[in-house]
């Protein structure tokens, strides 16, 4: 039917009920690319998954195509440890693509309510779908042919915007990326933080800091990217220094790897 390509570092009790689900339907290939964990067991999946488990944190770049390599199927969906969607939601996206398989699709994804989308980055919208590259990476799906046709993941960017790198690169050839509406997925992005005016503020490690804005600089020079989408990516360092602020961080590290991070950016 399909492959489950999930990428996990050190995850939670929401894979082991996410693995439960996926194994109540049959002919769907479950592949736990795992980012050397070193505080969890897997004894309890391991006669329901095809397990890899790498030496070193590769990043999810690198994992996703190595879950890629392995697959057996042509349609894949992509996962992180901290997502939870129904097994008959994945089926309805993929009933979706066959339905309408006169569009040229890149990745097809469920909605997201945490995931909030600015009017100028959307192409198309209806009370079906948003057409969007914004789109997070855990629930996507992706044709085995098409994905292995753009090259991948690029390995490089290890972690943050690698999805969006990737949905862009979708778009500059002609593909087409959409969330549909009427299909949910609770997925937690990073630690709670502060909320104001109804937006949360995430938390995440001083590295992580590091990757989004390096990443975020890398991708405003490229120049598959739309001129409307550079601004933002390049000032991803500030949008991660105010939410330290707003956090009340007081963490140095963090602060300097966000500088750090916009200046390798510019040479990455």
């Amino acid at each position: 039917m399909f492959s489950v390509v999930i990428v996990t570092y050190n995850p939670s009790e929401t894979l082991l009920r996410f693995v439960d689900e996926l194994f109540t339907v049959d002919g769907i290939q479950i592949i736990i690319v795992d980012n050397a964990s070193s505080s969890f067991d897997f004894s309890t999946v391991m006669d329901k998954v095809k397990l890899i488990r790498l030496k070193f944190n590769e990043g999810i770049a690198k994992a996703q195509n190595i879950g890629v390599e392995y697959s057996t199927k042509n349609e894949i969906f992509f996962f992180d440890q901290d997502s939870f969607i129904s097994a008959k939601s994945l089926i309805g996206i993929l009933e979706y693509k066959k339905i309408n398989n006169n569009v040229n699709f890149g990745v097809i994804a469920p909605f997201v309510d945490k995931l909030a989308i600015k009017d100028k980055y959307i192409y198309e919208a209806s009370d079906v779908f948003i057409d969007t590259d914004i789109i997070q990476s855990s629930g996507c799906l992706i044709s085995k042919d098409v994905y292995l046709a753009m090259g991948g993941m690029d390995e490089k960017l290890f972690i943050d915007c690698v999805e969006y790198d990737f949905h862009f690169r979708l778009r500059a050839s002609g593909y087409k990326n959409l969330i549909l509406k009427n299909i949910k997925m609770k997925h937690e992005f990073g630690k709670p933080g502060v909320k104001r005016n109804n937006k949360e503020y995430v938390r995440h490690t001083p590295i992580r800091y590091f990757y989004s804005s390096r990443n975020g600089v890398f991708l405003a020079r490229q120049g598959y990217i739309p001129r409307r989408y550079r601004a933002d990516f390049a000032l991803s360092f500030l949008r991660g220094i105010k939410s330290l602020l707003l956090n009340g961080s007081l963490s140095i590290k963090s602060y300097f790897y966000c500088f750090k991070g916009f200046f390798y950016g510019l040479f990455l």
